[in-house]
């Protein structure tokens, strides 16, 4: 007879050894949805050493150290941090060191935000024009806090999608532009927790390398930055929603594709069956979970914003598994995470067996069935050469009670139809 999966694992001493084991597990593979500044290559000072964050679709967290001493990676003091990051959602869209955000910074903090102009979804090798657009700076020791827009005169906000640089330094430090030799600031900060824009002396000039220098005092410490409506910048050299299930997830915004490196699904063979689809297949495909808010019709869309014929399938996501707390298709670290984080309460996500408490009952059960989730998926629309968009580009359009998990897959048309560009997700 089957031991019960609520019976299992009731020693502490099974349970606190097997808690480690997955704690470690978290640690070497990372939480999909964040970014951890490279152990071996600092995110630089300027935007030719700026890192860049890998990976699909959205991402949550920007974390790395700073030191204000030379550092084993680098002979150079290591005191602001630059990432390349993708803006999906200009609206949504925020940075944050404030614990109430899930995010934090041993020592008191800024973040500033710059835009650039470069248009490839694949690599940034040169940039021409790189200008502040957003600083703040922590005075009431709260963290430091940078939503889309500025808070003074200036009118400064984020207005489209695509790459930025993030950086992240302490709260007496800032960024400045030579002219003339002199170090002149990009931002001025008339009042406290000011958000600027850049009405510094230096602010309409671009922060390129060679002119853009940081002044001022240095911090060291860890830091998260929580960030809403941002994706990762570049793909992977090997793309992890290649294949499903997959941890990539976007919610409503503009974001990166790049197919290039992206092989045909094993499930290509599953045609287009929907009242507005055509019969055809995917090739060269990605996958991305995704969650709606509110109810309503949601499209997404390839339009006139890829170079490559293109389909789009969307499923909705059916039975999902016992231990998915977080409803993506996989049972893994992901969902051990927001079983830690609601311990001790009544969840409700992480409540596995129902009882009001998130407990040992509940790691049992979720141990259980950690890596085991293979959902069904139910094709609800898919769509290739759309009507009114060029290039075999495509449209697809479902509706919703915003309760469901969807599955969005995009692909080549044909065998060999790859390539790069941006689709859109978001309420119609």
């Amino acid at each position: 007879m089957a031991t019960s999966p609520i019976k299992l694992f009731r020693g502490h001493q099974i349970l606190s050894t097997l808690a480690v084991g997955l704690l470690l597990s978290s640690a070497a593979l990372g939480q999909e949805a964040s970014w951890g500044e490279d152990k071996d290559d600092d995110a630089g000072s300027g935007p030719e050493t700026a890192q860049r964050t890998r990976g699909s679709g959205k991402t949550e967290k920007v974390s790395g150290f700073l030191s204000s001493v030379s550092s084993f990676r680098s002979m150079s003091q290591d005191q602001e941090d630059l990432f390349i990051i993708w803006i999906a959602n200009p609206e949504s869209f925020k940075a944050s060191l404030r614990t109430v955000d899930n995010g934090s910074a041993s020592f008191d903090s800024s973040l500033y935000l710059f835009t650039t102009d470069s248009a490839d979804v694949h690599e940034l090798s040169q940039f021409t024009e790189v200008f502040g657009l957003l600083g703040v700076q922590d005075v009431d020791l709260l963290g430091a806090f940078l939503p889309g827009a500025a808070t003074d005169t200036t009118g400064a906000m984020i207005t489209e999608p695509g790459y930025y640089m993030l950086a992240v330094s302490s709260a007496t430090r800032y960024p400045a532009v030579m002219l003339t030799g002199l170090p002149l600031p990009v931002f001025d900060f008339f009042v406290p927790n000011e958000v600027s824009g850049p009405d510094g002396d230096g602010g309409m000039s671009g922060f390129t390398e060679g002119e853009g220098v940081w002044e001022g005092t240095p911090a060291a410490g860890f830091y998260d930055i929580a960030v809403d409506g941002v994706g990762f910048a570049f793909p992977l050299r090997t793309p992890e929603n290649d294949v499903w299930p997959t941890n990539a997830y976007v919610d409503e915004g503009v974001w990166p594709i790049y197919t290039v490196m992206a092989s045909t699904e094993s499930q290509a063979d599953v045609t287009c069956t929907s009242p507005d689809g055509d019969g055809r297949v995917l090739y060269e495909d990605l996958w991305w979970s995704y969650q709606p808010l509110e109810p309503g019709i949601v499209g997404v869309s390839t339009c006139d914003s890829v170079d490559f014929d293109s389909a789009i399938a969307v499923y909705e996501l059916m039975g999902l598994c016992i231990g998915d707390i977080n409803s993506d298709g996989s049972v893994d670290v992901d969902d051990f995470s927001v079983l830690l984080t609601q311990w001790g309460s009544s969840g409700p996500e992480a409540d596995l067996d129902g009882d009001g408490m998130v407990d040992t009952t509940d790691f049992s059960i979720f141990l259980v069935y950690f890596g085991l989730c293979e959902p069904d998926l139910e094709l609800v629309a898919c769509q290739d050469n759309a009507p009114g968009c060029t290039n075999g580009t495509s449209k697809v359009s479902f509706s919703t009670d915003g309760t469901e998990t969807f599955v969005i897959r995009i692909g080549g048309a044909e065998a060999g139809d790859r390539g790069r560009g941006t689709f859109r997700v978001g309420y119609e």
